[in-house]
């Protein structure tokens, strides 16, 4: 999952916008919960998705290659 509930967002169901706008007061009245949560998000999609992730896993994958040609 690209969402954790709590954790790295939240999480409402599709078109329910009571639950959204829930989701989204509870943000603005908790600025502490707030940007901890943008905080992880940030690095959790940093660690995941950056360039250097992709690169490195692009790499491993061709190393995992060319020993399997060996």
């Amino acid at each position: 999952e690209l969402i954790h509930e709590g954790v790295t967002g939240h999480l409402v169901p599709v078109e329910d916008a009571v639950a959204l706008a829930g989701a989204l007061a509870r943000l603005l009245s908790d600025p502490e919960a707030r940007l901890a949560i943008g905080a992880r998000a940030r690095a959790e999609a940093e660690a995941k998705w950056s360039w250097a992730a992709r690169a490195r896993e692009l790499e491993e994958l061709a190393l995992r290659a060319i020993e399997e040609r060996r």
